[in-house]
């Protein structure tokens, strides 16, 4: 049974179409990593990049380019605390979006697999070792 030239073509078509967005999906994944959203105000958006942290102020529709300190992970804790952490396990804070950053600890364990900042002073960190947590915004 042979398919008419209609069903060919959209075939055809339908495959382009997912080739097209496993291409855009592995470019995207190549060029942003993670991304943490202001939990008070979601058009202001970061997002890790391998040339440092790149913000968006509509959304994510559109980033800056990515400068300043390279983070593997980030969390917004609140509007004006967000957390980063590098390969290394450098735990980073910024109050002001991602503009500047301020080291405040190194966190134990090895290699940083995740981050979450539950608020301005409560953070988890899963390193390849165990699960961290700090009660003191990162002091301890």
């Amino acid at each position: 049974m042979n398919a008419s030239p209609d069903v060919r073509t959209g075939c055809v078509l339908g495959h382009l179409l997912l080739v097209g967005l496993l291409a855009f999906a592995v470019f995207v994944m190549h060029t942003v990593g993670r991304f943490a959203v202001n939990p008070e105000d979601p058009s202001q958006v970061v997002a890790t990049t391998a040339e440092g942290v790149a913000r968006s102020t509509d959304g994510g529709a559109t980033f800056g380019s990515g400068e300043g300190a390279g983070m593997e992970y980030l969390s917004w804790g609140s509007p004006g605390a967000l957390f980063g952490v590098d390969f290394t396990g450098a735990l980073s804070s910024s109050s002001d979006g991602g503009a500047t950053w301020k080291k405040t600890a190194t966190v134990p364990g090895g290699q940083p697999q995740a981050l979450t900042a539950v608020d301005e002073r409560h953070i988890l960190a899963a390193t390849q070792d165990g699960i961290y947590e700090s009660q003191d915004a990162g002091k301890t």
